[in-house]
C-alpha cells in the first residue's frame, strides 16, 4: 500500500478543517509514512477498509478475516499495536472490509458472514 486509504484521507482532512494543524501532505494526499500490512501476506487485502483517530488507526485485511490496530508514538510514527480476529467467523467472510471509528470505539465489518453480514463491535 503506497498512499494512505481513501477513507484514512478523509478522515485526516476532517481533523485538518477541525483542528487547522494537519500537513499540508496529508491534505494533498502525499504519501507521509507507509505502513506494511504485519502479516506480510499477499492476499490479506490491507487496506481494503481503514479508520482512525487522532492516536488509533484500524486497518483491515478482511482477506484473512482481521484488523491491524496502530497507534500513533511520541515522535508521531505509527506503530503496530495488536490485530483484531473473530473467532466465530468463516474462512471469506470479510471480516474488516468496512470499518468506523469514534473515539476509542471501532465497528468493524464482516459483510458475507453467514451470507447476510455481522457488525463487530468493539470499545
Amino acid at each position: 500500500m503506497r498512499h494512505l486509504c481513501n477513507a484514512c484521507v478523509q478522515t485526516l482532512f476532517a481533523l485538518a478543517v477541525a483542528t487547522q494543524s494537519v500537513s499540508a501532505q496529508v491534505i494533498s494526499r502525499t504519501e507521509r509514512q507507509l505502513v506494511p500490512t504485519p502479516t506480510g501476506a499477499a492476499d490479506a487485502r490491507f487496506g481494503f477498509g481503514c479508520a482512525m483517530n487522532r492516536s488509533s488507526a484500524a486497518v483491515g485485511l478482511p482477506g484473512e478475516n482481521a484488523v491491524a490496530i496502530f497507534n500513533r508514538n511520541t515522535s508521531g510514527a505509527w506503530e503496530f499495536s495488536t490485530q483484531l480476529i473473530s473467532s466465530d467467523l468463516g474462512a471469506n467472510d470479510d471480516f474488516g472490509l468496512a470499518l468506523s471509528m469514534d473515539h476509542d470505539t471501532l465497528v468493524v465489518g464482516a459483510p458475507s458472514a453467514g451470507g447476510t453480514g455481522a457488525v463487530y463491535v468493539f470499545a
